[in-house]
C-alpha cells in the first residue's frame, strides 16, 4: 500500500486509507481507480502519479550532514576531464545540504540544484556559499516542476536515484534525464546496494557536551532493501530526542537500465567506488576522498557503491 501525488493537479491519494466519503474502501489500489475521485484529471493517467516518499526532517534533517560526508568531487573531475568538458554547466537533483554542490562551485562550477525537502531547503538558505552566482536553488519536486534548461552533466549522488525510481520506474526518471541533458551531455549516477541484512551504529559528536547516535537495521531482499534509521540526541550522556525513519529502495542494476534507455542515450561505463584503505598508492586523486554515505557508510564491507556513467548520444 503506498501513498501518491500526481505532478499535475498535486491530487494525493492513499491506498492504505482509500476514500470513503468518496465511495472508495480502504486498500483500493490506484490501479482500479482510472476516471474517478479527481476532478481535475480523473485519473485516467496514471503514469503523473508518483509514489509519496517519506520527507528528510526533524533530526535526520538536522544532523544528515554529519554522517554523509564529502563528496569525491576530484575522483569526479578526473573521470571526467578527458571528455574535454570545460566551463560545465551541472544539474544535481536531491542537493540535500550540498556536499556536491558546494564542492563544484568552490572548483568555479556552475551548478543548479533541486531539492524537495523543506527543512534542507531551509537550512541550504542560511548557508553563505549558496549566495554565489555559481549556485541557483530550485525547491520542489523535480517530477512536477518544468525545467526548461538542458545541462552538460546530470549529477545523482549517494541514493537519490534510488529514491527516484522508487517514486516512479527507472524508465520514467531516465526519461526525465534524457529531456534536461545536452547533447553529449554526462549522466553520473550513483547506487548502494546490500546483498544481505545487518545492524550497525554509528556516533558523531555535534561538540563537547552533545552527540548525535545512529542506529540503522538494514533488511536487504531480492530487489529491494529497507532501512530504519533511529537518530538519538544526547546532552551530557542524557537523552533529548529520538525520531525514527523507515524507508524502502529498490535495488538498481545496471543490466535493467541498459534495457530501458531511451534512444537519446547510451550506456558508457560503470564500477564499484573503492572502499577505504583499499586505494591504491598510484590513485592519487581517490586519496581526496572521504568516508561516509547516507543511507549507508559507504566503508561498510557489506555495502557496495556503484557509479554508472550515461551519456546523451544527440539522438531525437
Amino acid at each position: 500500500m503506498h501513498k501518491y501525488f500526481c505532478d499535475t493537479c498535486h491530487f494525493i491519494y492513499d491506498e492504505e486509507l482509500g476514500d470513503v466519503k468518496n465511495g472508495v474502501p480502504p486498500k483500493t489500489p490506484i490501479k482500479e481507480l482510472s476516471g474517478s475521485l479527481c476532478n481535475r484529471c480523473q485519473m485516467k493517467n496514471l503514469n503523473r502519479y508518483s509514489i509519496i516518499f517519506s520527507d528528510y526532517k526533524n533530526l535526520e534533517a538536522k544532523y544528515y550532514g554529519m554522517f554523509s560526508g564529502k563528496w569525491h568531487i576530484d575522483y569526479f573531475l578526473d573521470y571526467l576531464n578527458p571528455l574535454q568538458m570545460e566551463k560545465m554547466k551541472i544539474l544535481e537533483v536531491g542537493t540535500g545540504l550540498g556536499k556536491v554542490a558546494n564542492a563544484l562551485i568552490n572548483r568555479g562550477i556552475n551548478v543548479t540544484g533541486v531539492e524537495m525537502s523543506s527543512e534542507f531547503v531551509d537550512q541550504l538558505e542560511h548557508q553563505q556559499w549558496t549566495k554565489s552566482p555559481l549556485f541557483n536553488l530550485i525547491a520542489g519536486n523535480i517530477f512536477s516542476m518544468p525545467i526548461k534548461e538542458k545541462f552538460d552533466v546530470i549529477v545523482v549522488a549517494d541514493s537519490t536515484f534510488q529514491e527516484l525510481v522508487y517514486q516512479k520506474n527507472e524508465a520514467a526518471v531516465l526519461a526525465l534525464f534524457a529531456q534536461l541533458v545536452e547533447p553529449s551531455g554526462v549522466i553520473w549516477l550513483e547506487t548502494m546496494t546490500v546483498n544481505q541484512s545487518f545492524q550497525v551504529s554509528r556516533k558523531k559528536n555535534i561538540d563537547l557536551k552533545r552527540a548525535i547516535h545512529l542506529e540503522s537495521q538494514i533488511n536487504a531482499s531480492k530487489n529491494s532493501f529497507t532501512y530504519q534509521q533511529i537518530f538519538e540526541l544526547f546532552c551530557e550522556g542524557v537523552s533529548k530526542e529520538r525520531n525514527t525513519v523507515s524507508r524502502s529502495l529498490p535495488t538498481i542494476l545496471k543490466e535493467n537500465l541498459e534495457a530501458i534507455l531511451p534512444d537519446s542515450l547510451e550506456f558508457v561505463d560503470n564500477f564499484d567506488f573503492p572502499k577505504p584503505g583499499k586505494i591504491k598508492p598510484s590513485d592519487q586523486t581517490l586519496n581526496y576522498w572521504t568516508d561516509g554515505g547516507y543511507p549507508l557508510a559507504t566503508s561498510n564491507e557489506l555495502v557496495k557503491k556503484e557509479i554508472i556513467i550515461l551519456k546523451n548520444r544527440g539522438v531525437l
